[in-house]
C-alpha cells in the first residue's frame, strides 16, 4: 500500500528537519580549527549568495502586490528579512572591508526575530488581530521594509553599537534554538497549508525552512570558520533558494492554476481554516450565506 500524499509531505519534511538538525549539529561539534580561514572568501560566497536571495525576495515581493496576495506579500518580506541580514553578515566580514565589529554576528542572530515579527499578522491569522493586519497587509509590509531598511543601515553605518555575543554564548545559543522554534513554526503551517490542498510548492515551503531551522544552530559551533559555520551559510542559502523558487512558482501560475494560497476554496476549508486561512475561509462562507439567503 502506497503512503498517502499528507504522510509523504510530512515524511519528507521530518527528514528534512532531522537531516539539517542533524548534521549542523555534528559539524559544529566537530573540533576543527579553521577549516578555510579566510575572510575575503566568506565575503564573498556570502554577498553573492545572499545578495541573489535578496532579489529573489523582493522578486516575490513584486509579484505578491501585482498580483494582491497578502500572505504571498508576507512570505515574500519574511524571506527578504532572513536575507538582507544575511547581506549585512557577509558585508561586515572582518577582514574584508571592515575590521572587527559585532554587526557581523547581531545581524544574524536578530534575523529569526525580525521575519517572525514581520509574520505576526500570519502567525496569529485566526484572530481578530491578524485579520485586521491581513486586511492592511500593504501597509504592513511597507513599514516591515522601511524598518528593516533603517536596522540595515545603522549595521552598515555603526557596526559595532550592539555588543557581540559571540558563537557558544549561552545567548548566542538561546537564541539560536528560539529561531528553530520559529522556523519549525513557519514549516508546520505550510505542511499544514499542504494538507489543506496547497500541494508541492506548499511542501518546498516547509522544506526550506527546515534547512533553515537547521542553519540556526550554528551558535554551538567552537570558532568561526568551523566545519559547521561553512556548513549553516549552504543550509541556509538553499533552504531559502527552495523556498523563493516555490513562492516565485506559485506566483507566477497564480492567474491560470490554483496556487497553494487559494487551495481551500477547492478543497478543504475547515483544513485551510486551522492552517489560519480565516481571511478566504470566511469570504467563502459569506459568498455560501447570501447564495442560499432566503427571499
Amino acid at each position: 500500500m502506497s503512503a498517502s500524499p499528507e504522510h509523504n509531505g510530512l515524511i519528507r519534511v521530518a527528514l528534512a528537519w532531522f537531516g539539517a538538525l542533524g548534521i549542523q549539529i555534528a559539524a559544529s561539534l566537530w573540533s576543527t580549527s579553521g577549516l578555510f580561514n579566510s575572510p575575503l572568501t566568506l565575503f564573498w560566497a556570502v554577498v553573492v549568495a545572499a545578495g541573489l536571495c535578496v532579489i529573489g525576495a523582493v522578486a516575490v515581493l513584486t509579484l505578491a502586490l501585482r498580483c494582491g496576495q497578502g500572505e504571498l506579500g508576507v512570505l515574500g518580506t519574511v524571506f527578504l528579512v532572513i536575507s538582507v541580514f544575511p547581506l549585512v553578515h557577509g558585508i561586515t566580514t572582518p577582514g574584508a572591508l571592515y575590521g572587527d565589529n559585532s554587526a557581523t554576528m547581531v545581524s544574524v542572530l536578530l534575523a529569526p526575530f525580525l521575519g517572525a515579527l514581520v509574520a505576526f499578522p500570519w502567525l496569529i491569522a485566526n484572530t481578530t488581530l491578524g485579520r485586521r493586519l491581513l486586511a492592511a497587509w500593504r501597509t504592513w509590509l511597507a513599514v516591515s521594509v522601511i524598518v528593516v531598511t533603517n536596522l540595515v543601515t545603522v549595521f552598515l553605518v555603526a557596526p559595532n553599537l550592539f555588543p557581540d555575543p559571540g558563537l557558544r554564548s549561552t545567548i548566542s545559543i538561546a537564541g539560536g534554538v528560539l529561531s528553530v522554534g520559529i522556523f519549525a513554526l513557519f514549516s508546520i503551517r505550510h505542511l499544514r497549508l499542504a494538507w489543506a490542498g496547497g500541494g508541492e510548492r506548499a511542501i518546498r515551503v516547509a522544506i526550506g525552512f527546515a534547512l533553515i531551522g537547521g542553519a540556526q544552530l550554528v551558535w554551538v559551533a567552537k570558532e568561526p570558520y568551523s566545519a559547521g559555520f561553512w556548513l549553516s551559510h549552504v543550509l541556509d542559502t538553499v533552504g531559502v533558494t527552495i523556498g523563493l523558487v516555490a513562492l516565485i512558482h506559485a506566483a507566477v501560475t497564480a492567474e491560470s492554476t490554483p496556487t497553494m494560497f487559494e487551495a481551500l476554496t477547492a478543497t478543504r476549508p475547515l483544513e485551510a481554516f486551522r492552517a489560519g486561512r480565516d481571511e478566504r475561509v470566511e469570504s467563502l462562507m459569506h459568498t455560501l450565506a447570501n447564495k442560499h439567503a432566503p427571499t
